[in-house]
């Protein structure tokens, strides 16, 4: 392995990212049957790791992939040690399952840097609605087109802040193509429910819970235009950018202020 590749891990080794480690019969690749976690690394520690593993499990487990449990348990000790060895102690992990080849399964870790842009995204990001595309909304599955399909869809050439597509149906709105949203009202926190329209990711739920801990009635119910449109703040999560204010919504500026319930990353 060349010294100068960029590492990952696969099925128990470290191998270079130009190695072939992967079959062209793997079902992941031939029909997107697989589930994966995105996570954050800081000081080369995967933050809420025990939460990204239980919904991976429960992700493979849907998707009856099976034989790979005692996998996912080492998965958060494999992203500190790769962390380590490609000297990204500040960085994002990708762990991804597949259904493999043949009933074993294929287990990956990899690292890659933080975007550019992370900062100016947390200071406020532009939200553009587009129509809902996603099948199987709640299970983050590899089959992730319909997330680049709306990504596709923006014209960001002559965007001040960063945007993320935000999906709508008939004035009902459900998600952000990488995000969660929550809603702050006077003394209580609204959030699109996790009926099968939305993945509830793992931010979304640090949020809700640092919510509820601090006195506030949180509320998982249909959220409209209108709603957000009058909220005292919105909010994008994931567990890349945390919880940043969603500061307009095609192009009408929206109240912003910062997250009021304390640290996410803890």
């Amino acid at each position: 392995m060349n010294p100068n590749d960029a590492v990952l891990w696969v099925n128990g080794r470290f191998v270079s990212e130009h190695e072939p480690v992967i079959c062209a019969t793997d079902a992941g690749l031939l029909w997107g049957w697989g589930a994966f976690e995105t996570l954050r690394m800081r000081a080369g520690k995967p933050v809420h790791a025990e939460r990204h593993v239980r919904r991976l499990a429960d992700a493979v487990l849907r998707l009856r992939i099976q034989s790979v449990s005692e996998w996912l348990n080492i998965l958060p000790i494999v992203s500190c040690a790769l962390a380590d060895r490609v000297g990204l102690s500040e960085s994002i992990a990708r762990w991804t399952v597949t259904a493999g080849v043949a009933g074993r399964p294929s287990v990956i870790c990899q690292m890659r840097p933080l975007p550019q842009d992370l900062i100016e995204r947390q200071q406020g990001i532009e939200g553009i609605s587009v129509p809902v595309l996603r099948g199987l909304a709640n299970l983050k599955s590899t089959s992730y087109l319909p997330s680049l399909y709306a990504r596709w869809a923006l014209d960001s050439a002559n965007a001040g802040s960063p945007q993320e597509p935000i999906f709508v149906d008939d004035s009902i709105v459900l998600e952000g193509a990488t995000t969660n949203l929550i809603l702050l009202g006077e003394r209580e926190v609204h959030t699109p429910p996790a009926d099968g329209k939305i993945l509830p990711g793992v931010m979304r739920e640090v949020c809700l819970e640092q919510a509820i801990q601090r006195g506030c009635i949180v509320r998982e119910s249909t959220v409209t235009l209108s709603m957000v449109r009058s909220a005292r703040g919105c909010y994008l999560t994931n567990s890349i950018i945390g919880v940043c204010p969603m500061v307009s919504l095609n192009g009408e500026k929206l109240m912003t202020t910062t997250w009021p319930f304390g640290d996410v990353w803890c």
